[in-house]
């Protein structure tokens, strides 16, 4: 998600196996770095989960903390993964994909086309 230039981080993608270590290590520099913001999932965020059909909506708990804590607090939030679009869109959430947000900050095309071909090399990593 993406505020006022902070980037915010759901906690719960340290949790489990959501991330790679190296993943998750590089989340901690950066919020220690005090250059993301990693947010806590709260009581309320559970009242969301447990009201919703979580069979149409087979995303990890940090999709679905985000999209909870981006509705809460009318931030947007950015994604590739369709299912978390569909569960953001349907709660009034603006939804970026990461090329759109990369502009939006005023990153160079060059950068971007780096970006992009450096995610699909990762998700391409991980479906092997």
């Amino acid at each position: 998600m993406l505020k006022s230039a902070d980037f915010y981080f759901s906690n719960l993608y340290m949790t489990k196996n959501y991330l790679t270590a190296t993943e998750r290590q590089s989340l901690n520099v950066l919020s220690g770095e005090e250059k993301i913001i990693l947010f806590e999932s709260g009581s309320n965020f559970y009242s969301f989960f447990n009201e919703l059909k979580t069979e149409q909506y087979p995303i990890g708990l940090p999709g679905m903390s985000s999209v909870y804590y981006a509705k809460e607090n009318n931030i947007p939030i950015v994604t590739e993964c369709k299912l978390t679009k569909r569960l953001a869109e349907e709660n009034g959430v603006v939804v970026y994909n990461y090329e759109q947000i990369l502009k939006s900050i005023n990153i160079q095309q060059a950068q971007i086309d780096y970006i992009n071909n450096m995610l699909i090399m990762m998700e391409n990593n991980r479906n092997i």
